[in-house]
């Protein structure tokens, strides 16, 4: 018997047992029954199709939840996606404002190291040229102080030999008061001031220009570094999407660049303090130098070596 005619004659039945018993319920076709959990649980064709029935509406339900979590998981991760671009385009400006900035500093760093290069090249041989002609003037006062002393030296032994016992005395105390005045200490220690001032001068040019290479090696790693940076930069401006490596790695180089041109900053504001310093003291150790040549000429001057006759006995 199928399942057709077992629920149709099912149905003939009940509406015809609704039909005895006077029952106005039972007016129109009546098909089927009220399942229980036997028809369920049967081996027959009505428990194998309500089975499957529920298994198809369980699979339905199934499908629909999957649908909505699947549906929440997609929001959840456009919304990630649009805060991550909000945030690496916040980020993109960022890096392009701090690569401008950069560039400015470098630009200024680079017209103070052309200045500082012309000082050493222009200013500071000149001023050795004038250091080395006060030394050379210094020399010729010296050589001229030294002759004068030698010279009086002889006249002194040309009495010590033409003196007699008349004046023996006399020339006696003159030599003493001569030798007393120690004036072959005087001109040997301003020859010492000149000569240590004009090593000082060179000591302190080849300093400079050691300091000058360094600061060339130190700008071409600037610039190696800040080809790089521009590399980036123009992928940034051409839309290109960066890896986190590469943000990390920008903003390193960035770091390292900005140290590095406040480090060269402070030194060139050292350097040219000091080298102005040093300006000033030399010119100090000259004027006090040709002060002190002056006056141990003009104590040369004032005193004079009289002449004695020469007597024969």
């Amino acid at each position: 018997m199928s399942l057709a005619a077992h629920f149709a004659g099912a149905g003939r039945r009940e509406w015809q047992r609704r039909g005895r018993e006077g029952g106005s319920e039972g007016a129109g076709g009546v098909f089927g029954w009220a399942a229980v959990g036997e028809d369920l649980l049967g081996d027959g064709a009505v428990g194998r199709l309500m089975r499957e029935s529920g298994a198809a509406a369980r699979i339905v339900e199934d499908v629909e939840k999957d649908e909505a979590s699947v549906a929440v998981t997609l929001g959840a991760v456009a919304g990630e996606y649009e805060r991550r671009e909000r945030f690496l385009a916040a980020k993109n400006e960022e890096m392009v404002r701090a690569v401008q900035g950069m560039e400015e500093e470098s630009s200024w760093l680079r017209g103070e190291l052309k200045e500082l290069k012309a000082v050493a090249d222009n200013s500071l041989p000149e001023m050795n040229h004038g250091v080395d002609g006060e030394n050379e003037k210094l020399r010729a006062e010296l050589d001229a102080i030294k002759g004068e002393i030698e010279l009086r030296v002889d006249r002194i032994q040309e009495l010590k030999e033409c003196r007699t016992d008349l004046h023996f005395s006399k020339v006696e105390k003159l030599v003493i008061k001569i030798n007393s005045l120690d004036m072959a200490d005087i001109n040997p220690e301003a020859s010492d001031n000149a000569q240590m001032l004009h090593d000082k001068h060179k000591e302190e040019m080849e300093a400079i220009n050691a300091k000058v290479i360094q600061l060339e090696k130190q700008l071409e790693q600037k610039e190696a570094q800040e080809s790089a940076i521009c590399l980036l930069n123009t992928k940034l401006q051409a839309g290109e999407n960066l890896r986190m490596e590469e943000y990390e790695h920008l903003y390193k180089l960035l770091t390292i660049l900005k140290e590095c041109l406040e480090q060269k900053s402070e030194r060139f504001q050292n350097a040219y303090v000091d080298l102005t310093q040093r300006d000033h003291l030399n010119r100090n150790e000259l004027q006090e130098t040709h002060q002190e040549v002056i006056k141990v000429n003009a104590f040369l001057l004032t005193f004079p070596i009289p002449l004695y006759e020469k007597r024969y006995v």
